[in-house]
Protein backbone atom coordinates (compact mmCIF):
# COMPACT_ATOMS: atom_id res chain seq x y z
CA UNK A 1 0.00 0.00 0.00
CA UNK A 2 2.84 2.36 0.90
CA UNK A 3 4.66 1.46 -2.36
CA UNK A 4 1.62 2.34 -4.46
CA UNK A 5 1.19 5.68 -2.71
CA UNK A 6 4.86 6.46 -3.29
CA UNK A 7 4.53 5.60 -7.00
CA UNK A 8 1.57 7.94 -7.48
CA UNK A 9 3.40 10.78 -5.76
CA UNK A 10 6.47 10.31 -7.94
CA UNK A 11 4.41 10.34 -11.17
CA UNK A 12 2.58 13.49 -10.10
CA UNK A 13 5.85 15.30 -9.36
CA UNK A 14 7.30 14.32 -12.74
CA UNK A 15 4.20 15.68 -14.50
CA UNK A 16 4.49 19.00 -12.66
CA UNK A 17 8.15 19.25 -13.64
CA UNK A 18 7.33 18.65 -17.31
CA UNK A 19 4.63 21.34 -17.32
CA UNK A 20 6.97 23.81 -15.70
CA UNK A 21 9.62 23.23 -18.36
CA UNK A 22 7.14 23.51 -21.31
CA UNK A 23 7.43 27.23 -21.62
CA UNK A 24 11.21 27.30 -21.23
CA UNK A 25 12.13 24.77 -24.03
CA UNK A 26 10.56 24.67 -27.56
CA UNK A 27 8.93 21.47 -28.87
CA UNK A 28 11.24 19.46 -31.14
CA UNK A 29 10.06 19.85 -34.82
CA UNK A 30 8.94 16.77 -36.86
CA UNK A 31 11.44 15.41 -39.40
CA UNK A 32 10.69 16.81 -43.01
CA UNK A 33 9.34 14.30 -45.57
CA UNK A 34 12.02 13.08 -47.93
CA UNK A 35 11.05 13.40 -51.61
CA UNK A 36 12.59 12.74 -54.98
CA UNK A 37 12.16 15.46 -57.57
CA UNK A 38 12.32 15.65 -61.35
CA UNK A 39 12.18 18.49 -63.83
CA UNK A 40 9.83 18.66 -66.83
CA UNK A 41 11.34 17.69 -70.16
CA UNK A 42 10.92 19.41 -73.53
CA UNK A 43 10.43 16.66 -76.11
CA UNK A 44 8.67 15.82 -79.36
CA UNK A 45 5.54 13.77 -78.73
CA UNK A 46 3.94 11.37 -81.19
CA UNK A 47 0.76 9.37 -81.05
CA UNK A 48 1.11 6.17 -83.07
CA UNK A 49 -0.90 3.08 -83.81
CA UNK A 50 0.55 -0.22 -84.99
CA UNK A 51 -1.75 -2.76 -86.58
CA UNK A 52 -1.45 -5.92 -88.71
CA UNK A 53 -1.54 -5.02 -92.41
CA UNK A 54 -1.49 -6.86 -95.73
CA UNK A 55 -0.30 -6.08 -99.24
CA UNK A 56 -2.81 -5.98 -102.11
CA UNK A 57 -2.35 -5.51 -105.84
CA UNK A 58 -3.35 -2.06 -107.07
CA UNK A 59 -5.70 -3.76 -109.55
CA UNK A 60 -6.89 -7.35 -109.26
CA UNK A 61 -9.35 -8.68 -111.83
CA UNK A 62 -10.81 -12.15 -112.30
CA UNK A 63 -11.47 -12.90 -115.98
CA UNK A 64 -14.62 -14.90 -116.78
CA UNK A 65 -16.11 -16.05 -120.09
CA UNK A 66 -19.19 -14.34 -121.55
CA UNK A 67 -19.79 -17.10 -124.12
CA UNK A 68 -19.89 -20.89 -123.99
CA UNK A 69 -17.83 -23.27 -126.09
CA UNK A 70 -14.71 -25.39 -126.24
CA UNK A 71 -11.36 -23.74 -125.57
CA UNK A 72 -9.57 -23.39 -128.88
CA UNK A 73 -6.26 -22.05 -127.53
CA UNK A 74 -4.61 -20.71 -124.37
CA UNK A 75 -1.93 -18.09 -124.95
CA UNK A 76 -0.57 -17.31 -121.45
CA UNK A 77 0.40 -18.98 -118.20
CA UNK A 78 0.95 -17.84 -114.61
CA UNK A 79 3.72 -15.29 -114.20
CA UNK A 80 3.43 -14.01 -117.78
CA UNK A 81 3.42 -10.25 -118.24
CA UNK A 82 0.54 -9.07 -120.41
CA UNK A 83 -0.51 -5.83 -122.07
CA UNK A 84 -4.00 -4.34 -122.05
CA UNK A 85 -6.08 -6.01 -124.77
CA UNK A 86 -3.66 -8.91 -125.25
CA UNK A 87 -5.49 -12.19 -126.08
CA UNK A 88 -5.34 -14.63 -123.18
CA UNK A 89 -7.36 -17.46 -124.70
CA UNK A 90 -9.87 -18.15 -127.47
CA UNK A 91 -13.15 -20.07 -127.27
CA UNK A 92 -14.53 -21.77 -130.37
CA UNK A 93 -18.09 -20.54 -131.14
CA UNK A 94 -19.04 -21.88 -134.64
CA UNK A 95 -22.78 -21.34 -134.11
CA UNK A 96 -22.18 -17.63 -133.56
CA UNK A 97 -20.23 -17.36 -136.81
CA UNK A 98 -23.09 -19.14 -138.62
CA UNK A 99 -25.62 -16.73 -137.12
CA UNK A 100 -23.44 -13.82 -138.25
CA UNK A 101 -23.40 -15.09 -141.84
CA UNK A 102 -27.18 -15.53 -141.78
CA UNK A 103 -27.65 -11.96 -140.58
CA UNK A 104 -25.35 -10.70 -143.34
CA UNK A 105 -27.48 -12.54 -145.92
CA UNK A 106 -30.68 -11.06 -144.46
CA UNK A 107 -29.20 -7.58 -144.65
CA UNK A 108 -28.20 -8.11 -148.30
CA UNK A 109 -31.72 -9.30 -149.16
CA UNK A 110 -33.33 -6.34 -147.42
CA UNK A 111 -30.98 -3.93 -149.18
CA UNK A 112 -32.00 -5.39 -152.56
CA UNK A 113 -35.65 -4.90 -151.55
CA UNK A 114 -34.87 -1.29 -150.72
CA UNK A 115 -33.41 -0.81 -154.22
CA UNK A 116 -36.58 -2.28 -155.76
CA UNK A 117 -38.87 -0.11 -153.65
CA UNK A 118 -36.85 2.99 -154.43
CA UNK A 119 -37.22 2.20 -158.16
CA UNK A 120 -40.98 1.91 -157.64
CA UNK A 121 -40.93 5.27 -155.88
CA UNK A 122 -39.12 6.84 -158.82
CA UNK A 123 -41.58 5.30 -161.31
CA UNK A 124 -44.56 6.53 -159.30
CA UNK A 125 -43.13 10.04 -159.27
CA UNK A 126 -42.74 9.97 -163.07
CA UNK A 127 -46.30 8.71 -163.47
CA UNK A 128 -47.55 11.50 -161.23
CA UNK A 129 -45.67 14.08 -163.28
CA UNK A 130 -47.11 12.74 -166.56
CA UNK A 131 -50.62 12.52 -165.15
CA UNK A 132 -50.47 16.05 -163.76
CA UNK A 133 -49.33 17.27 -167.20
CA UNK A 134 -52.33 15.48 -168.75
CA UNK A 135 -54.57 17.21 -166.22
CA UNK A 136 -53.24 20.57 -167.35
CA UNK A 137 -53.84 19.63 -171.00
CA UNK A 138 -57.37 18.54 -170.12
CA UNK A 139 -57.97 21.83 -168.34
CA UNK A 140 -56.80 23.72 -171.43
CA UNK A 141 -59.01 21.62 -173.68
CA UNK A 142 -62.01 22.13 -171.42
CA UNK A 143 -61.40 25.88 -171.42
CA UNK A 144 -61.24 25.96 -175.22
CA UNK A 145 -64.35 23.80 -175.58
CA UNK A 146 -66.21 25.99 -173.09
CA UNK A 147 -65.38 29.14 -175.07
CA UNK A 148 -66.47 27.50 -178.32
CA UNK A 149 -69.68 26.25 -176.77
CA UNK A 150 -70.54 29.69 -175.40
CA UNK A 151 -69.97 31.25 -178.84
CA UNK A 152 -72.10 28.63 -180.65
CA UNK A 153 -74.85 28.90 -178.02
CA UNK A 154 -75.16 32.66 -178.59
CA UNK A 155 -75.29 32.21 -182.36
CA UNK A 156 -77.95 29.56 -181.93
CA UNK A 157 -80.04 31.89 -179.81
CA UNK A 158 -79.87 34.51 -182.61
CA UNK A 159 -80.90 31.84 -185.14
CA UNK A 160 -77.64 32.33 -187.01
CA UNK A 161 -76.72 28.64 -186.92
CA UNK A 162 -78.58 25.42 -186.33
CA UNK A 163 -79.10 23.83 -182.93
CA UNK A 164 -77.38 20.66 -184.13
CA UNK A 165 -74.03 22.46 -184.22
CA UNK A 166 -74.63 23.68 -180.66
CA UNK A 167 -75.31 20.16 -179.47
CA UNK A 168 -72.14 18.87 -181.09
CA UNK A 169 -70.09 21.57 -179.36
CA UNK A 170 -71.69 20.74 -176.01
CA UNK A 171 -70.91 17.06 -176.53
CA UNK A 172 -67.22 17.85 -177.10
CA UNK A 173 -67.18 19.93 -173.87
CA UNK A 174 -68.69 17.10 -171.84
CA UNK A 175 -66.18 14.65 -173.34
CA UNK A 176 -63.27 16.90 -172.35
CA UNK A 177 -64.57 17.10 -168.78
CA UNK A 178 -64.92 13.32 -168.59
CA UNK A 179 -61.38 12.90 -169.93
CA UNK A 180 -60.10 15.23 -167.20
CA UNK A 181 -61.72 13.11 -164.50
CA UNK A 182 -59.95 10.03 -165.86
CA UNK A 183 -56.60 11.84 -165.89
CA UNK A 184 -57.12 13.08 -162.30
CA UNK A 185 -57.86 9.49 -161.27
CA UNK A 186 -54.53 8.46 -162.79
CA UNK A 187 -52.79 11.11 -160.66
CA UNK A 188 -54.46 9.75 -157.52
CA UNK A 189 -53.48 6.19 -158.41
CA UNK A 190 -49.88 7.24 -159.04
CA UNK A 191 -49.75 9.11 -155.72
CA UNK A 192 -51.13 6.08 -153.87
CA UNK A 193 -48.51 3.90 -155.55
CA UNK A 194 -45.84 6.42 -154.49
CA UNK A 195 -46.94 6.31 -150.85
CA UNK A 196 -47.02 2.52 -150.87
CA UNK A 197 -43.55 2.30 -152.42
CA UNK A 198 -42.16 4.86 -149.95
CA UNK A 199 -43.71 2.98 -147.01
CA UNK A 200 -42.26 -0.30 -148.24
CA UNK A 201 -38.83 1.29 -148.71
CA UNK A 202 -38.98 2.85 -145.22
CA UNK A 203 -40.01 -0.47 -143.66
CA UNK A 204 -37.18 -2.24 -145.47
CA UNK A 205 -34.69 0.37 -144.24
CA UNK A 206 -35.96 -0.09 -140.67
CA UNK A 207 -35.56 -3.83 -140.99
CA UNK A 208 -32.03 -3.32 -142.30
CA UNK A 209 -31.27 -1.14 -139.26
CA UNK A 210 -32.61 -3.82 -136.91
CA UNK A 211 -30.64 -6.51 -138.72
CA UNK A 212 -27.47 -4.41 -138.52
CA UNK A 213 -27.95 -3.96 -134.75
CA UNK A 214 -28.36 -7.71 -134.40
CA UNK A 215 -25.22 -8.16 -136.46
CA UNK A 216 -23.33 -5.75 -134.21
CA UNK A 217 -24.53 -7.69 -131.15
CA UNK A 218 -23.38 -10.92 -132.76
CA UNK A 219 -19.96 -9.44 -133.48
CA UNK A 220 -19.69 -8.28 -129.87
CA UNK A 221 -20.51 -11.77 -128.62
CA UNK A 222 -18.00 -13.25 -131.07
CA UNK A 223 -15.47 -10.76 -129.70
CA UNK A 224 -16.12 -12.14 -126.22
CA UNK A 225 -14.89 -15.49 -127.48
CA UNK A 226 -11.39 -13.98 -127.28
CA UNK A 227 -10.51 -13.40 -123.61
CA UNK A 228 -8.36 -10.27 -123.29
CA UNK A 229 -6.21 -8.74 -120.56
CA UNK A 230 -8.07 -5.78 -118.98
CA UNK A 231 -4.86 -3.83 -118.26
CA UNK A 232 -1.07 -4.13 -118.19
CA UNK A 233 -0.16 -6.65 -115.52
CA UNK A 234 0.80 -10.20 -114.68
CA UNK A 235 -1.16 -13.45 -114.85
CA UNK A 236 -1.39 -14.67 -111.25
CA UNK A 237 -3.84 -17.53 -111.88
CA UNK A 238 -4.79 -19.72 -114.85
CA UNK A 239 -7.67 -22.18 -114.57
CA UNK A 240 -8.17 -23.09 -118.23
CA UNK A 241 -6.69 -25.71 -120.56
CA UNK A 242 -7.00 -26.20 -124.34
CA UNK A 243 -10.04 -28.26 -125.30
CA UNK A 244 -11.82 -27.58 -122.01
CA UNK A 245 -15.56 -26.87 -122.20
CA UNK A 246 -16.46 -23.42 -120.91
CA UNK A 247 -20.05 -22.81 -119.80
CA UNK A 248 -20.62 -19.11 -119.19
CA UNK A 249 -23.66 -19.87 -117.01
CA UNK A 250 -21.97 -22.32 -114.63
CA UNK A 251 -18.57 -20.78 -113.93
CA UNK A 252 -17.52 -21.47 -110.34
CA UNK A 253 -14.10 -19.87 -110.64
CA UNK A 254 -12.37 -17.39 -112.88
CA UNK A 255 -10.45 -18.55 -115.93
CA UNK A 256 -7.61 -16.09 -115.30
CA UNK A 257 -6.62 -13.59 -112.62
CA UNK A 258 -4.69 -10.53 -113.74
CA UNK A 259 -2.96 -8.26 -111.22
CA UNK A 260 -1.24 -4.91 -111.53
CA UNK A 261 1.44 -4.73 -108.83
CA UNK A 262 3.80 -2.01 -110.07
CA UNK A 263 1.93 -0.05 -107.44
CA UNK A 264 0.42 -1.79 -104.41
CA UNK A 265 -2.03 -1.00 -101.65
CA UNK A 266 -1.16 -1.74 -98.03
CA UNK A 267 -4.42 -2.09 -96.13
CA UNK A 268 -4.94 -1.93 -92.38
CA UNK A 269 -7.99 -1.88 -90.10
CA UNK A 270 -7.79 1.03 -87.65
CA UNK A 271 -9.63 0.59 -84.30
CA UNK A 272 -12.38 3.01 -83.38
CA UNK A 273 -10.29 4.82 -80.75
CA UNK A 274 -7.78 5.92 -83.42
CA UNK A 275 -10.22 6.72 -86.24
CA UNK A 276 -10.66 10.42 -85.46
CA UNK A 277 -6.88 10.84 -85.24
CA UNK A 278 -6.22 9.33 -88.68
CA UNK A 279 -5.91 11.64 -91.70
CA UNK A 280 -4.81 11.38 -95.31
CA UNK A 281 -1.11 12.26 -95.44
CA UNK A 282 -0.18 10.82 -92.03
CA UNK A 283 3.26 9.22 -92.00
CA UNK A 284 3.21 5.44 -92.13
CA UNK A 285 5.82 2.70 -91.97
CA UNK A 286 5.30 -0.90 -93.06
CA UNK A 287 7.50 -3.60 -91.54
CA UNK A 288 7.62 -7.07 -93.00
CA UNK A 289 10.11 -9.88 -92.41
CA UNK A 290 10.04 -10.75 -96.12
CA UNK A 291 11.22 -7.29 -97.19
CA UNK A 292 14.81 -6.91 -98.30
CA UNK A 293 15.35 -3.86 -96.09
CA UNK A 294 12.80 -4.75 -93.44
CA UNK A 295 10.54 -1.72 -93.80
CA UNK A 296 9.04 0.76 -96.26
CA UNK A 297 7.91 4.29 -95.43
CA UNK A 298 5.06 6.22 -96.97
CA UNK A 299 1.89 8.14 -96.17
CA UNK A 300 -1.77 7.32 -95.66
CA UNK A 301 -3.40 7.61 -99.08
CA UNK A 302 -7.10 7.13 -98.41
CA UNK A 303 -9.63 6.38 -95.68
CA UNK A 304 -12.79 4.31 -95.96
CA UNK A 305 -14.75 7.03 -94.16
CA UNK A 306 -16.93 4.53 -92.28
CA UNK A 307 -16.49 1.79 -89.70
CA UNK A 308 -17.21 -1.86 -90.29
CA UNK A 309 -20.24 -2.51 -88.05
CA UNK A 310 -18.96 -6.01 -87.22
CA UNK A 311 -15.36 -5.18 -86.24
CA UNK A 312 -15.74 -1.46 -85.41
CA UNK A 313 -12.66 -0.72 -87.46
CA UNK A 314 -12.04 1.55 -90.45
CA UNK A 315 -10.13 0.49 -93.56
CA UNK A 316 -7.06 2.64 -94.29
CA UNK A 317 -4.80 2.36 -97.34
CA UNK A 318 -1.24 3.35 -98.11
CA UNK A 319 -0.11 3.30 -101.75
CA UNK A 320 3.48 2.32 -102.47
CA UNK A 321 5.36 2.37 -105.78
CA UNK A 322 6.56 -1.17 -106.37
CA UNK A 323 8.51 -0.98 -109.62
CA UNK A 324 11.24 -3.20 -108.19
CA UNK A 325 8.69 -5.82 -107.17
CA UNK A 326 9.83 -6.06 -103.54
CA UNK A 327 6.23 -6.18 -102.31
CA UNK A 328 4.07 -9.08 -103.41
CA UNK A 329 0.29 -9.21 -102.98
CA UNK A 330 -0.54 -11.32 -99.96
CA UNK A 331 2.47 -10.29 -97.86
CA UNK A 332 1.72 -9.65 -94.19
CA UNK A 333 3.34 -7.28 -91.72
CA UNK A 334 2.80 -4.41 -89.29
CA UNK A 335 1.85 -0.88 -90.32
CA UNK A 336 2.66 1.94 -87.92
CA UNK A 337 0.85 5.23 -88.52
CA UNK A 338 1.93 8.45 -86.83
CA UNK A 339 -1.43 9.91 -85.86
CA UNK A 340 -0.13 13.09 -84.20
CA UNK A 341 3.25 14.86 -84.11
CA UNK A 342 3.84 17.55 -81.49
CA UNK A 343 7.33 19.10 -81.28
CA UNK A 344 8.66 21.02 -78.25
CA UNK A 345 6.12 19.84 -75.72
CA UNK A 346 6.51 19.78 -71.92
CA UNK A 347 6.16 16.30 -70.42
CA UNK A 348 6.39 14.91 -66.91
CA UNK A 349 6.41 11.33 -65.60
CA UNK A 350 2.94 9.91 -65.13
CA UNK A 351 3.74 9.30 -61.43
CA UNK A 352 3.94 13.06 -60.76
CA UNK A 353 0.23 13.69 -61.32
CA UNK A 354 -2.19 13.65 -58.40
CA UNK A 355 -5.93 13.96 -58.17
CA UNK A 356 -7.06 17.54 -57.66
CA UNK A 357 -10.24 18.81 -56.08
CA UNK A 358 -13.45 17.14 -57.32
CA UNK A 359 -14.26 18.45 -60.79
CA UNK A 360 -10.90 20.23 -61.07
CA UNK A 361 -7.73 19.58 -63.10
CA UNK A 362 -5.09 17.24 -61.67
CA UNK A 363 -2.18 18.79 -59.77
CA UNK A 364 1.56 18.31 -59.46
CA UNK A 365 3.57 18.92 -56.29
CA UNK A 366 6.06 21.68 -57.04
CA UNK A 367 8.94 22.22 -54.60
CA UNK A 368 9.95 25.85 -54.28
CA UNK A 369 13.39 27.29 -53.61
CA UNK A 370 12.63 27.17 -49.87
CA UNK A 371 11.80 23.44 -50.12
CA UNK A 372 8.10 23.98 -49.48
CA UNK A 373 5.39 22.24 -51.47
CA UNK A 374 2.72 23.93 -53.58
CA UNK A 375 -0.14 22.34 -55.54
CA UNK A 376 -0.09 23.46 -59.19
CA UNK A 377 -3.14 22.56 -61.35
CA UNK A 378 -2.22 21.41 -64.88
CA UNK A 379 -4.01 20.59 -68.14
CA UNK A 380 -2.82 17.38 -69.74
CA UNK A 381 -2.61 16.17 -73.34
CA UNK A 382 -1.07 13.07 -74.87
CA UNK A 383 -0.34 10.17 -72.55
CA UNK A 384 1.90 7.29 -73.61
CA UNK A 385 1.57 5.47 -70.29
CA UNK A 386 4.93 6.67 -68.99
CA UNK A 387 4.95 10.37 -69.78
CA UNK A 388 2.12 12.88 -69.89
CA UNK A 389 2.02 16.07 -71.93
CA UNK A 390 1.40 19.24 -69.93
CA UNK A 391 -0.55 21.69 -72.05
CA UNK A 392 -1.01 24.35 -69.40
CA UNK A 393 0.28 25.04 -65.89
CA UNK A 394 4.06 24.52 -66.08
CA UNK A 395 6.88 26.53 -67.63
CA UNK A 396 9.33 23.61 -67.72
CA UNK A 397 11.70 24.88 -65.02
CA UNK A 398 9.84 23.65 -61.94
CA UNK A 399 11.03 21.01 -59.47
CA UNK A 400 8.31 18.39 -59.26
CA UNK A 401 7.85 15.65 -56.70
CA UNK A 402 7.98 12.22 -58.36
CA UNK A 403 6.89 8.81 -57.15
CA UNK A 404 5.05 10.18 -54.11
CA UNK A 405 2.32 7.79 -53.04
CA UNK A 406 1.20 9.82 -50.02
CA UNK A 407 -0.31 13.28 -50.07
CA UNK A 408 1.67 16.44 -49.41
CA UNK A 409 -0.03 19.54 -48.11
CA UNK A 410 0.54 23.00 -49.57
CA UNK A 411 3.30 24.78 -47.61
CA UNK A 412 4.69 21.54 -46.20
CA UNK A 413 8.47 21.37 -45.82
CA UNK A 414 10.28 18.56 -47.63
CA UNK A 415 13.82 17.31 -47.91
CA UNK A 416 15.10 16.74 -51.45
CA UNK A 417 17.35 13.73 -51.88
CA UNK A 418 17.85 13.68 -55.65
CA UNK A 419 17.16 15.77 -58.67
CA UNK A 420 17.07 15.31 -62.45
Amino acid sequence: MRKSLFHYRFTFCALLLTISLWGNYPLLAAEPTTVKIVKPEMVTLERKTTRPASVHAYHNVDVYARVSGYTKQVNVDIGDAVKAGQPLAKIDVPEMFAAEQLQLAEIAQLESEIVRYEAMVALAKVQITVAEADVKKSDAQISADQIEYDRIRKLTESKSISERLRDETLSRLETSKASRLAVVAKVDVAKAALKAAEADASAAKTMVGVAQKKLEASKIMIGYATLQAPFDGVVSQRNLDPGELVDSRLQKKSLFTIIHSKKVRIRVAIPERDVTWTDVGDKAEFKCDALRYGKISGHVTRLAGALDPKTRTMLVEMEIDNKEGDLLPGMFGLLTITLDHRPDRIVVPASTLHQGEPGQDPVVYVVGSDDTVSHVPVSVGLDDGKRIEIIKGLSGKERIVAGMLGRLSPGQKVRVISSK
